[in-house]
């Protein structure tokens, strides 16, 4: 199987375009959350950063509860239960979604990719094993809008290296502005959710 085709066939441009609009939605999320911190944050950049994940994937749930996404969403705990992730899923591909550094940077190790790549394992012939392929949405980082949006699928069993070249989504048309997409009352009520996450850290 090539992972660039397989990427291109479960996620269309047209949903490519509505993970990079989620993306973008959720930096913009986070850069005006400043206004609703008890006490303003001295390290304002420093949240920001710990926020955008929180914000990204609220803007993906919403999305799929708008049926913008035709996938289905769970919040997956650590087994450590001190943190969390946003999966989304069909019976044919499961996606995660992290912020990193650079463009092709594989995210930091972690227990649920290693276990979710293994779903990237090929026979010679070419047969997935009979697990569910693992694609990740990775983006970045530090700034009021993301500087890329790439999908790409670790390579098993380590899930520290990329199964092919990730493709790049950044150049994706954005569908409407946050305002469009999102109304205000949404907006917010993701943002207190956004800080309740952050709080439980």
């Amino acid at each position: 199987m090539d992972p660039k085709l397989f990427i291109e066939n479960c996620f269309p441009k047209k949903v490519q375009m509505e993970f990079l609009s989620c993306v973008r939605d959720g930096y913009k999320l986070a850069d005006s959350m400043y206004e609703l911190l008890p006490v303003k944050a001295k390290y304002f950049d420093e949240f920001r950063v710990r926020a955008i994940n929180y914000t990204v994937e609220a803007t993906l749930i919403y999305a799929v509860k708008q049926n913008k996404i035709p996938f289905n969403w769970i919040e997956e705990r650590n087994s450590a239960n001190n943190c969390s992730h946003l999966k989304l899923h069909r019976d044919d591909v499961i996606l995660t979604v992290s912020q990193v550094e650079r463009r092709r940077l594989m995210p930091r190790e972690a227990v649920f990719r290693t276990y979710h790549s293994q779903g990237n394992q090929m026979s010679l012939f070419e047969e997935l094993l009979g697990e569910i392929p693992y694609v990740i949405l990775t983006h970045g980082y530090k700034s009021k809008e993301p500087k890329f949006a790439m999908l790409g699928m670790p390579e098993p069993p380590s899930a520290m290296g990329w199964a092919g070249e990730p493709i790049d989504i950044t150049d994706s048309i954005v569908v409407g502005s946050i305002e469009e997409r999102i109304p205000e009352k949404d907006a917010f009520k993701m943002k207190n959710e956004v800080l309740e996450r952050l709080s439980r850290e």
